[in-house]
Parts: C-alpha cells; structure tokens; sequence
C-alpha cells in the first residue's frame, strides 16, 4: 500500500515516468488489484509501446480476472515484436487453452519445447490440454515429462494425481496429491480432490478429516469450506453442513456452485436454499 502510494504521488509530479507507472502496476498486481495495475500497464504502455516487460504483466492480469481475449491480444502483441519470446508463446497457450482453442495452444507449447525441450510449464500445458480433450495416457506421459524437468511445481503434482485418479490408480493419486501438499500446503485444489476422493473411495470420515485439515492451512479458502460443507451434507450430518455453508458464503458467494458440483442434490434441500437464497 506505501509502495502505490509512493508510485501514486511519483506520476502525480512526474506523469510521464514510464518506471514509476510500470512499478506501480506491479505493486497493485501484487495486491490482487488487477483492473487498477491494468490502467497503470496502460499508461506506461503509451509512453513506452512495445515494450515485453510491460506486455507481459499486462497479460497476466487479464488472465488473473478471466478476461482471455484481452490476454491473447497481449501476447499476440509480444510475438509480434518478439516471435521466439518464451514468455509471450506460455502467455499465449495459456489463453488459447482458456479459450478453448486447443490446436493453437499445442501449436505453441510444441514451438517452446523446440526452443526449450525442459521447459516445464510446456510440458504442463500439452499434458492439461491433453486431459481436457479426454487423452489422458498422453496427458499422463506430458505430465510426467514436466515433473523430470521441475518436480518442485505443486500444479504438475496435482495434476499428475488427477490423471491417476482417471487411470483408476488411487493409491498412487493420493501419494501425488500429498506431494503437491507438501511443496505447497496452500495448495487448495489438492485439499479438496484428495477429501473428496477418500470420501467416495475409503472413508467419509476420513475424507471430511482431509478438508478440515486443509482449512486449518486456509481458513480464508472459500472452496475448502464449499467442499466440506458438501461431504458433511452428503453424509447426513446436515447442520454441520450448514454451518460451513454459511462461512463459505461470507467468504465468497459467488463461489456457492462448488457446492453443487460436488453434491447437485443440495439444491433440493430447503434449509441450503434458505441460506443462499435469503
């Protein structure tokens, strides 16, 4: 907040200091205030066209508030100026792949991986791209390719168990997800795929532990407490259920459909519909 203020008061003097418009943009991306650093990018942007670096974090905000249109025009720009930019190409995939334009994202992914065959993210890319459209021994062999080359990544982990889990290995999918845990406890989604899977596939209780103990690491994760509240719905304890609905719903409402994906007969109960629905 000091450093945006500082930055503020800086282009309020000096309107055409292209670092301080640039800096002040980072710093309000680091605070989550996108559509702001946005603006910041842009200003920096007109004084400085073409420049990567301020393309790059451009980018990056529009796909952090799901605007992939305005991302892939980001990085189209930066391979315009820049056509072997690693940077723009991984910013590029990524939005294409958002965007449901498959053939394109792999296009670029392969053109990395020629440029740099250890690139990890690449890997990560052709594997996710991979499982979307259902060949999942190819995204679990890309997936695998991405841990040699980065087995630090707390996503490729996860998404390794995702693919075992499809493969119908569970022991082996649970020992990923503990693995993406353990580089990264706040990790959420391996939380709450790991609760779910020993709900369904060893144990209810041990399933609600999971995610209790995942709150416990994130007591401000709106998914984790969706997901639990789920479990305990589905296995009858309603009240507690409700209970943690309530404090999904103060942290973030507009995230109540993991509820239903989870548990889409919780619809149906009047007391869950009473609260979302006050």
């Amino acid at each position: 907040d000091d450093a945006i203020e500082f930055f503020g008061q800086h282009v309020d003097n000096h309107p055409y200091c292209v670092s301080a418009w640039y800096n002040m943009g980072l710093f309000q991306m680091q605070m989550g205030h996108y559509s702001d650093a946005i603006e910041s990018f842009g200003f920096a942007n007109a004084i400085t066209p073409n420049d990567i670096l301020i393309l790059i974090s451009t980018g990056r905000c529009y796909l952090c508030i799901d605007n992939y249109s305005k991302a892939k025009e980001a990085y189209e720009e930066i391979i315009e100026i820049e056509p072997d930019s690693i940077e723009g190409m991984s910013g590029l995939a990524e939005s294409l792949e958002m965007l449901d334009e498959y053939a394109a994202s792999t296009k670029y992914c392969k053109r990395i991986l020629e440029i740099d065959p250890e690139n990890a993210d690449s890997w990560y890319r052709l594997a996710s791209l991979c499982i979307r459209q259902e060949k999942f021994i190819e995204s679990y062999e890309h997936i695998k390719r991405s841990i040699e080359c980065d087995d630090q990544d707390s996503h490729s982990w996860a998404l390794l168990a995702e693919n075992l889990l499809i493969l119908d290995q569970f022991e082996e999918a649970i020992a990923a997800y503990d693995r993406s845990i353990d580089i990264d406890p706040q990790q959420h989604q391996s939380w709450l795929a790991k609760g779910i899977s020993f709900f369904h596939e060893v144990d209810e209780d041990e399933g609600i532990r999971i995610l209790k103990e995942g709150i416990e690491h994130l007591s401000e994760n709106a998914d984790l407490h969706y997901g639990l509240s789920a479990l305990l719905l589905l296995s009858g304890r309603e009240q507690q259920g409700l209970q943690y609905l309530q404090l999904g719903l103060d942290l973030d409402a507009d995230k109540q459909s993991i509820l239903f994906q989870i548990y889409p007969e919780a619809a149906q109960l009047p007391r869950v519909l009473d609260l979302i629905q006050p």
